[in-house]
């Protein structure tokens, strides 16, 4: 058998229904320049995505989570394109993938429910942009830095150096805190009580100026304190100040930062860091009875 003959060997006869009956044959010359279209076409799609990649670095005005998201949407669209073509060449109706869509609903059932809810997410997580890449976080009582937001699931970077990966769905459709949106200042706070006896507003100045002594406390905002409560045994204050932070456990330091300068400071100006106590009285027949028992 020559090499045309080969070529032009049929394969197999598409016969579909569109208002009328048609038929389509597809040659063995039909499937080598698909599979050639898939594997060229991938590899093409690639080398344009590494280059869209380098492009983008160079983009100023994009921040990295929309660089990726754009990345990732570009190749998306290159490989449908590519595969679309392969169908073509195959001569393979769409109106096909209908009934094989509706078949793998059936066969899936739930299971795919949660698939595809996680890719929707995906595709309005990379559209809306609620987190980005670099961004601290805290979902489902864990915090750590986004490291990537993909199709299918949400990734983080704990303070404990662990990686969680979470659907997209759960991100989308739980409580989420951006600890750093639109930059990485935050503010925070620590919480302290001192004695009935001291002076108010110079123990406030006195915090005020301890927390804005602290290396890496924000000018502006500058640190404040809020008279809280009236406790059981303490006046109890929160010192609030804003700092610049890239993960949880920056954070946690400068709180332990403030909280030393406020122990050295307040202590240092004779003022009493109070602590709950108890002061028991004892009334005299009770004394006179416990006396007569023994």
């Amino acid at each position: 058998m020559s090499n045309d003959k080969i070529w032009d060997t049929f394969v197999t006869v598409w016969e579909y229904v569109l208002w009328t009956v048609d038929h389509d044959k597809v040659t063995v010359g039909h499937c080598v320049i698909a599979a050639l279209v898939v594997l060229v076409g991938i590899h093409v799609a690639r080398n344009l995505k590494r280059r869209l990649r380098r492009r983008l670095e160079t983009k100023q005005n994009l921040d990295s989570s929309g660089k990726v998201a754009l990345e990732k949407m570009a190749f998306a669209i290159m490989l449908t394109a590519v595969f679309y073509t392969a169908l073509a060449i195959l001569r393979i109706p769409l109106t096909v993938f209908h009934f094989a869509v509706g078949g793998l609903m059936i066969g899936f059932g739930f299971g795919a429910r949660e698939l595809f809810s996680n890719l929707i997410s995906g595709i309005i997580l990379m559209i809306e942009r609620p987190v980005k890449i670099d961004d601290i976080v805290e979902v489902e009582n864990e915090v750590g830095r986004v490291f990537n937001i993909g199709l299918r699931s949400f990734q983080i970077h704990t303070e404990n150096n662990i990686d969680i990966m979470l659907p997209n769905s759960v991100v989308l459709n739980q409580k989420l805190v951006n600890w750093t949106k639109d930059d990485h200042m935050i503010l925070t706070k620590v919480s302290i009580g001192i004695g009935y006896e001291s002076d108010i507003k110079k123990s406030t100045e006195l915090m005020v100026g301890a927390a804005a002594n602290v290396k890496g406390v924000l000018k502006e905002p500058a640190p404040f304190v809020l008279f809280k409560e009236h406790g059981a045994s303490t006046l109890n204050f929160d010192v609030y100040f804003a700092v610049q932070v890239k993960n949880k456990m920056k954070s946690w330091i400068f709180e332990s930062q403030v909280n030393y300068g406020l122990n050295d400071t307040l202590r240092a100006a004779g003022v009493n860091i109070a602590f709950p106590q108890l002061d028991v009285h004892l009334k005299e027949d009770v004394k006179i009875n416990m006396e007569t028992r023994e």
